[in-house]
């Protein structure tokens, strides 16, 4: 018996080779005949196998059928119709949920999809050629009737045990039946271009970590590409997942030997990096020691053979103690701080290194430590080196006055100077220090422009403004000024997502003692979260702390 016309073997064989190679690389060197005289081994023509499998692993029966573009279409429609009362159908979720119900596309498409309108490609439009086809019958006033409609086309195929697609390659031609393109081409083409998914038996692209993270876990598939981008990412790796890259560009089906090497960076202990490959180790773009910060002192001596930037992450736990991170360690990019019964004053001095990137006082739940400052216990915190704390908060020399050292005690003071932008308040007090203008030599700021604070408490937590305009001491700041100067300079803005804008302008007369400030742009301070604010009551003067 023929094969039907809508059926296409030679498209079919190819497709049934693809999925071969995809699955085991023993079929790496397979081609169409090969395929052929397996399924003549078999006893099976190809379009004998499709019918009984080739369905369910997803290989299309025809350049008629798309698998992908069907699964698209059927998204589009769902949204259309707000199924589930929602018009945000995925690709992937249509994919998730045929799969669920066992059925394939080709299934679908035959038990449900066409009845649907659901289009099989980008060469036919369902409902537009059941819609010719009643032209065709009322014409002919076909079975006597001259108001066949796409409902009434549609159930005839389904009585006649065929689809659209199925009726169109096999009587179209014969009937004069112009068989249109589909209507949702730029609509799907769009999907498809924001997720395509990867349907069973089809060669999956990675990026260089994700395809390393699967070399560790195990659960590589034998046969994959690698997106050649990725290998320029730069991502980071302990000196064990390294160990991986090499053997896992070697093996995508895609690598060409003239791939340059990819570009990584070890994050590790400092055992780790000592003991690692030298070739893995030394191939790193960059390396940091995450260790703990007893670790790290005492090997002072020995990092200069690992050759490594800093510390991922140093962890001191004291109480009421002075960590000077800026002379016993001078290069350090992620500082966590915690432990004990009293409030640590940790000291970090960026003169000595690239910089921290991110400190944080006591537990961190958050897995991306590297977006800002978190605060989660009583520590206070500064990111710049402030001498000693004896000279900072004693009597002789002070810098700060009564009323500025009053917000700071007692709780955590983190100091916004430099590039954070993304600081959260803790459960206790919190007093978040902002510094604006030049002295000895330092360049004019008004640091974060586009500073934001979770979860502030209006009446525990505080802000403090600071001058570097001059060298006067007691520094000046915020705090001794009274609640009308406040109100004055900084003005408060609720929208109506409850979020809270505070805008500080520098430029006010208010700061006119200030010294040579930068006045140039106002700081902006996005507040999520705020616990004790009252929309008509709270003022500025109630995030400084002033009565």
């Amino acid at each position: 018996m023929a094969d039907p016309k809508w059926f296409d073997e030679e498209y079919y064989l190819t497709g049934k080779v693809a999925q071969l190679k995809s699955l085991d690389a023993q079929y790496r060197d397979w081609k169409v005949d090969d395929v052929k005289k397996a399924f003549s081994d078999a006893g099976l023509t190809a379009y004998e196998h499709f019918t009984q499998f080739g369905h369910s692993e997803w290989i299309s029966p025809s350049e008629s059928f798309d698998a992908n573009y069907y699964l698209a279409s059927k998204a589009l429609l769902l949204n259309e119709g707000f199924y589930g009362g929602r018009d945000t159908w995925t690709v992937q979720e249509v994919l998730a949920s045929f799969k669920a119900a066992g059925l394939s596309a080709w299934d679908h498409y035959v038990q449900y999809g066409f009845a649907e309108g659901v289009n099989p490609s980008a060469s036919m439009d369902t409902d537009a050629y059941c819609a010719a086809k009643a032209v065709e019958l009322n014409k002919q006033a076909y079975d006597g009737k001259t108001d066949w409609t796409v409902a009434d086309v549609k159930a005839a195929f389904s009585a006649a045990g065929i689809t659209a697609l199925q009726h169109a390659a096999e009587f179209a031609e014969q009937e004069h039946i112009n068989v249109p393109a589909a209507e949702d081409q730029k609509a799907v083409e769009e999907l498809l271009s924001e997720e395509k998914p990867l349907l069973p038996g089809e060669t999956p692209s990675l990026d260089l970590d994700d395809a390393v993270a699967a070399a560790v876990a195990e659960t590589l598939p034998s046969v994959y590409n690698l997106n050649e981008d990725s290998l320029d990412d730069n991502s980071e790796y302990t000196v064990a997942e390294a160990e991986f890259i090499k053997d896992v560009i070697k093996g995508a089906e895609n690598y060409d030997k003239d791939w340059s090497d990819a570009k990584y960076k070890i994050a590790d202990t400092l055992d780790h990096l000592q003991h690692g490959t030298a070739v893995v180790v030394n191939g790193a773009s960059e390396r940091w020691i995450a260790d703990s910060y007893e670790i790290i002192k005492d090997a002072k001596s020995e990092l200069s053979d690992v050759d490594a930037e800093g510390a991922t992450e140093l962890t001191a736990n004291a109480s009421d103690s002075i960590l000077n991170v800026g002379k016993d360690i001078q290069l350090t990019k992620v500082l966590t701080v915690g432990g004990g019964n009293g409030a640590d004053w940790i000291q970090v001095d960026n003169s000595n290194s690239k910089g921290t990137e991110a400190i944080f006082g006591g537990t961190i739940t958050e897995k991306d430590v590297r977006t800002g400052i978190y605060a989660e216990s009583q520590d206070s915190i500064s990111s710049y080196k402030l001498w000693d704390a004896e000279e900072f908060f004693g009597e002789s020399n002070k810098w700060y006055s009564d009323e500025a050292v009053n917000l700071m005690k007692g709780g955590n003071l983190l100091d916004v100077h430099g590039s954070a932008v993304t600081m959260v308040a803790s459960t206790a007090k919190d007093t978040f220090m902002i510094q604006n203008g030049q002295a000895s030599g330092k360049d004019a700021e008004a640091p974060g422009a586009a500073l934001s604070i979770h979860q502030f408490h209006v009446g525990q937590d505080a802000l403090l403004l600071v001058s570097q305009g001059n060298f006067d001491i007691p520094v000046k700041t915020s705090a001794e000024f009274t609640a009308d100067k406040i109100n004055q300079a900084c003005t408060v803005n609720l929208d109506a997502k409850g979020n809270i804008t505070l805008t500080i302008d520098w430029d006010h007369n208010v700061f006119s003692s200030w010294g040579d400030l930068n006045t140039s742009d106002d700081t902006v301070i996005t507040l999520q979260g705020v616990q004790g604010f009252e929309a008509g009551v709270t003022t500025a003067a109630d995030f400084f702390g002033i009565a």
